[in-house]
């Protein structure tokens, strides 16, 4: 059959199908929704019935169709526990002609522990799906219901109606609740009014969205939560176990983890005892948090265990004094407990770790946390307590500047954790190279990092061993083929900062031809990365990272050699973002080389991205430049 005729009887059998059944037929899917996308959700129905303030059902049906070998939509994966439980789970594959391939068996769904490698024991777990078909388009189709309780239950179920790269024909979200029950919603990125009906002492919430195109993940691009559409909703009132709460405001949801939190903070008298004797000689409150705060790295190690209500409530403090171990909230109940045990106040503080789903806002009180930390508010620290080897008061780039609940006794308030300038994140480097006339070279580098930039020297030296350290080195290192002849990684015990020495023998530094060297200058700190060309860039540029680099490279001239050519002598590059200065000038017998990066973060025009790129691009060229040395003559 010619291909012709195939589409006129393809395009006949659609137009007297049924509206629903065109749903399964790639084809029927329209241009605008097929641009930038890797899937199409065709028609999807999410059911979230609230029948008490401790129990609810939610169902889900989803028809989507995967357009190309880049979507990572043929996955499905459902979390659930001991309280929620997952009930009649059906999917069935349908291919490029909206024939049915087969129905997916339930042995293909699989069930797995969501134990974490640094967990030894949690009831989270999720059954998983994943469907693969031989050719594209094919089209997927799956429902679910879960009755939930407990946590799974208290953090309702919000709406995450696209991902980037995915674009939606239709799709609805209704909410079934109690008339006396109040909720609470905030829509992003979309017309968020609901429709809203009753119906025999419920209130059915309707939200639809229809034929939204796909969306770009670009690169240095706003987060997902600026960009995506998302329905955020929360309980007015809840209860997990014996505990009730309500999320009407960030005070009253810390009046709830006040509950929890209450009472666990005691440590056993001999162990109070003995803190109180460990800071007996100290001078102020920061020596005694910086003695402690010592003491909980070297004799607790983080593991997490999380049953139940324990996701939320940390374990006791004695629990932890008798285990040696905790999770992030139980070590930060641990530490407070210390304080507490020497007249220093502090907090619990929930926050987000990582990536940011939601950035939280004064305005909706949503648990949208991972994670808990602890602030010490008369010296205004913060305490990382399930690094074993953060210096006190500094968080980690992953936590910085974002948004939090503290934990009061009051009640639970929005502040916002420090955040890590330029001048905070520094990683200069002094070299020293001997340079021969053969071209091998003799290397001396020391290395002073601070904030973000010296995590990874001080995350080396905690988890390698000597070996592994130098072998880390040699992976990381521009230079060609080398033999460390020594190496030490010295973090600061009470700042974010780290001291880097080493000294390399280098074979082949410089490239001889002839009466010749060629010799790269910066093969120590070189600038290598370029964004790639975007011709349509829609968004703004976000830059998250901030630093502020340094570097003097001093080499010596080999004897018998004189300095023939310089590429640049002395240049300034300058873009919205920061700026690049390099100074290169002879002294004597030596070749010095002056350096400065410092690149800011912030929002800017998606127009200056070009500019970045054209910046660093000119930054790299610079930095690998090289000088030509030639013999003098006799």
């Amino acid at each position: 059959m010619k291909k012709s005729r195939l589409v006129i009887l393809l395009l006949s059998t659609l137009s007297v199908f049924p509206v629903f059944g065109q749903l399964y037929y790639p084809a029927s899917i329209s241009e605008e929704l097929k641009e930038d996308a890797s899937s199409v959700i065709r028609h999807q129905e999410v059911l979230f019935k609230v029948k008490s303030i401790s129990e609810g059902t939610y169902y889900v049906k989803r028809i989507i169709t995967i357009l190309n070998k880049n979507s990572g939509a043929n996955g499905l994966r459902i979390s659930y526990d001991k309280d929620s439980r997952v009930t009649d789970i059906k999917a069935s594959l349908y291919n490029n002609f909206g024939q049915k391939v087969r129905k997916i068996k339930a042995s293909e769904i699989k069930d797995y522990s969501s134990v974490s490698d640094f967990s030894i024991y949690e009831d989270d777990r999720f059954k998983y799906l994943e469907v693969n078909h031989s050719s594209y388009p094919y089209t997927l189709e799956y429902e679910y219901e879960m009755n939930l309780k407990g946590m799974q239950f208290a953090t309702f179920r919000d709406w995450y109606i696209q991902k980037f790269y995915q674009s939606v024909e239709y799709s609805k979200y209704q909410l079934e609740i109690p008339k006396d029950q109040a909720f609470h919603y905030k829509a992003l990125n979309f017309d968020g009014e609901p429709q809203v009906t009753e119906d025999k002492g419920k209130l059915i919430y309707l939200w639809e969205v229809k034929n939204l195109p796909a969306k770009v993940r670009e690169l240095y691009g706003p987060k997902r939560y600026d960009v995506l559409p998302v329905l955020w909703l929360s309980p007015g009132e809840f209860r997990i176990g014996q505990y009730k709460g309500t999320m009407s405001s960030w005070d009253e949801y810390g009046k709830f983890m006040n509950q929890l939190i209450t009472g666990r903070d005691e440590l056993p008298p001999a162990l109070a005892a003995e803190v109180q004797a460990l800071v007996a000689n100290a001078n102020s409150d920061q020596e005694k948090i910086a003695i402690l705060y010592k003491y909980l790295q070297e004799n607790m190690r983080y593991v997490s265990v999380q049953l139940g209500i324990g996701g939320w409530q940390p374990f006791d403090a004695s629990y932890v004094s008798e285990k040696k171990y905790g999770d992030c909230k139980a070590l930060s109940n641990f530490m407070k407990a210390m304080l507490k045990a020497v007249d220093i106040e502090s907090y619990p503080v929930l926050i987000s770790t990582g990536e940011l789903s939601y950035e939280i806002t004064e305005d909706f009180t949503t648990p949208s946390f991972n994670h808990m930390v602890l602030h010490v508010p008369g010296e205004d620290y913060w305490l990382e307590c399930t690094s074993p080897n953060y210096p006190p008061n500094y968080l980690g780039n992953g936590n910085s500047n974002r948004n939090v609940m503290l934990v009061t006794p009051e009640g639970g308030k929005v502040v916002k954790t420090p955040k890590l300038k330029a001048e905070n994140n520094q990683n200069n480097h002094k070299a020293v190279i001997l340079l021969k006339a053969d071209g091998s070279a003799e290397v001396a580098v020391d290395i002073y990092a601070s904030g973000a930039s010296h995590e990874i020297y001080r995350g080396v030296e905690s988890v390698l061993s000597n070996e592994e350290q130098e072998k880390w080195l040699t992976k990381i290192s521009d230079l060609p083929s080398f033999t460390i002849q020594e190496l030490s990684i010295e973090p600061s015990k009470l700042k974010p900062e780290a001291k880097v020495h080493y000294n390399l023998a280098v074979s082949r530094y410089a490239a001889k031809a002839g009466k010749r060297l060629f010799v790269p200058l910066n093969a120590i700190n070189n600038w290598e990365y370029i964004p790639p060309t975007a011709k349509n860039r829609k968004h703004s540029v976000f830059r998250d990272d901030t630093f502020w680099n340094r570097d003097e490279i001093i080499m010596d001239i080999p004897e018998g050699f004189q300095l023939e050519s310089v590429p640049v002598e002395e240049k300034r590059l300058e873009c919205s973002m920061g700026y690049f200065d390099v100074k290169v000038f002879q002294r004597g017998k030596q070749l010095i080389m002056n350096r400065e990066l410092k690149l800011e973060a912030g929002e800017f025009p998606a127009s200056e991205y070009e500019e970045m790129r054209q910046f660093m691009k000119d930054v790299s060229k610079l930095d690998a430049m090289k000088i030509v040395l030639v013999e003098k003559k006799t």
